[in-house]
């Protein structure tokens, strides 16, 4: 499976990175307040991916998994989030994944049940991710 683990930790990287990456503030200060907390490694959300998906999605060939893997970093490269649009979205990963697009199309079904519960997974970690920040 390093194929696999190639692109989980790809994915991985790519949710973290959606609400880590800066973006210039209102100006009104010459130096951020506070420095920004280090983002999180994404090796540790890619084991959890590949523990769940070696459990349940071992039947499922490994370049359907990862057409399915790809699909989900694809979904979120291409959408541009913010810790505001999560606040609108009350911080609920439901509702999240529901403004989220659907998979590539030429998923085989049981690939889109892996690229449903990937993107469900990683919507949740996302807005675990925007509130531990908050409390830092």
């Amino acid at each position: 499976m390093p194929g696999t683990e190639v692109a989980l930790i790809r994915l991985a990287t790519t949710v973290i990175g959606a609400l880590l990456t800066p973006r210039p503030g209102a100006g009104l200060v010459p130096d951020p307040v506070r420095p920004l907390p280090r983002p999180a490694k994404p090796d540790r959300p890619a084991k959890v991916l590949a523990g769940r998906m070696s459990e349940s999605y071992a039947d499922l060939p490994e370049h359907e998994r990862l057409a399915a893997v790809t699909s989900v970093q694809d979904t979120f490269a291409a959408v541009d989030l913010t810790a505001d649009r999560l606040f609108a979205l009350e911080l609920t990963p439901e509702r999240l994944r529901a403004e989220l697009s659907a998979p590539a199309a030429g998923l085989s079904e049981r690939a889109r049940e892996l690229y449903e519960e990937l993107l469900g997974r990683c919507c949740a970690h996302l807005v675990e991710q925007l509130t531990a920040l908050a409390g830092t």
